[in-house]
């Protein structure tokens, strides 16, 4: 499922199975909200709010996510819109990180659970690849990582919590 440029959209009690891509992107939105979901075995990020302002995510499960689990993007070369929510959050078998907070400013990030990751469990970061924006204001909060960089195959780095250039 992908939104590009949407205001106010709220998807709810959404399952998504074997997507190609994301399960679910939400780009350049405002006001994005997405509750109870569920993205299985897709090939890149369960779900992914990039360049997106004020972006909340309330009981998401993902499992067997060939990217991050859950990721909020902010790419230098589009809007700066910023801002993020997630609660009870449960990402399980990430080729990725379980949770990636890259270049988005402003999120906060209150119960969650990670377990089995490629790379970190929980990331905060420039991503200078990618050419996102230096985070900033981001709180995480009431949670747990186990298993953080053990999936094969592994890739980045493998620790519990990391924070880089922010």
């Amino acid at each position: 499922l992908k939104f590009s440029r949407t205001s106010d959209t709220i998807l709810t009690d959404t399952v998504v199975e074997n997507s190609p891509a994301a399960g679910i992107l939400f780009y350049g939105s405002t006001n994005p909200s997405v509750t109870n979901a569920t993205v299985l075995n897709s090939l890149a990020d369960g779900l992914n709010f990039s360049n997106c302002q004020d972006a909340r995510v309330t009981h998401l499960l993902t499992y067997n996510t060939g990217d991050d689990g859950l990721a909020f993007v902010n790419y230098d070369d589009s809007p700066n819109l910023v801002g993020g929510v997630a609660e009870d959050i449960v990402i399980n078998n990430s080729k990725a990180r379980g949770i990636a907070i890259a270049g988005q400013s402003n999120v906060t990030v209150n119960g969650f659970h990670i377990q089995n990751t490629s790379s970190s469990g929980l990331l905060v970061a420039k991503d200078t690849a990618n050419h996102s924006r230096i985070p900033s204001r981001v709180l995480i909060a009431n949670g747990d990582i186990f298993n953080a960089g053990t999936l094969e195959p592994l890739v980045g780095n493998q620790y519990g919590i990391e924070f880089n250039s922010q």
